[in-house]
């Protein structure tokens, strides 16, 4: 197999392209970042009409490489808050020209985190502002045990959001999280309270008939809560 760090296979109009960092389960690092964003800038003027982007060994994308970003040039003298703010940037940067070379009536939506709570992204290196405002579409994860735990990070989501952009949740309304239909009710309400008016819900398949049958009542109390 190449060790080129992205490997390239076009068929016709179609270019797959995947991540070979298998050993660090393809996060990506400063020389990941650029060779994706010349990719995606060449494909353009290319002829290529669709891009399939998966992950090469068992993973597809473990996100950012905490480990191994480096530091962003021109910030080597700068302190280390300067030089996390220059990394953050550098990654919306990149959801930004993802945004742009997807048609307009095509929705970008950004998953910061799938940790608890969603506003401890900026932990792993998330800025949710910036990444707000460059895809246009926030998709926060309230995997929390409670809806009273779920309304507290939506509070905390909004605060770093700072009015960019549009916010929709994901929940999952079983264990190990919302796993009675009172506190599925209450966080559906909770964030309806906060301005959440779309909802995902997270393991479809494998939650069980009669806790799917929690969500049609759900979604009415997130909109009356509204």
């Amino acid at each position: 197999m190449s060790e080129d760090i992205v490997l390239l296979d076009r068929q016709a109009d179609v270019l797959r392209v995947t991540l070979n960092r298998p050993a660090s389960y393809n996060a990506i690092n400063p020389v990941l970042r650029d060779r994706l964003a010349g990719i995606f800038d060449a494909a353009e003027g290319d002829g290529v009409r669709a891009i399939l982007l998966s992950g090469a060994g068992r993973g597809f994308c473990a996100g950012l490489d905490l480990g191994g970003f480096g530091v962003v040039a021109g910030t080597e003298q700068a302190g280390p808050v300067q030089r996390s703010w220059a990394v953050q940037r550098t990654i919306a940067a990149l959801v930004q020209e993802i945004r742009q070379a997807v048609r307009k009536d095509a929705s970008v939506a950004v998953i910061p985190s799938v940790a608890r709570p969603s506003g401890g992204a900026w932990y792993e290196g998330s800025d949710l502002a910036a990444l707000a405002e460059a895809a246009g579409l926030i998709e926060a994860c309230f995997y929390e045990a409670g809806a009273a735990r779920v309304k507290a990070d939506l509070f905390d989501v909004k605060r770093r959001l700072r009015g960019k952009g549009r916010l929709r949740g994901i929940v999952r309304p079983s264990f190990p999280d919302l796993d009675t239909k009172s506190e599925f009710l209450a966080a559906m309400r909770a964030l309806g309270e906060g301005g959440v008016s779309e909802v995902a819900f997270y393991n479809w398949g494998h939650i069980r008939d009669a806790n799917l049958n929690w969500i049609a009542e759900g979604l009415a109390a997130m909109e009356s809560a509204a």
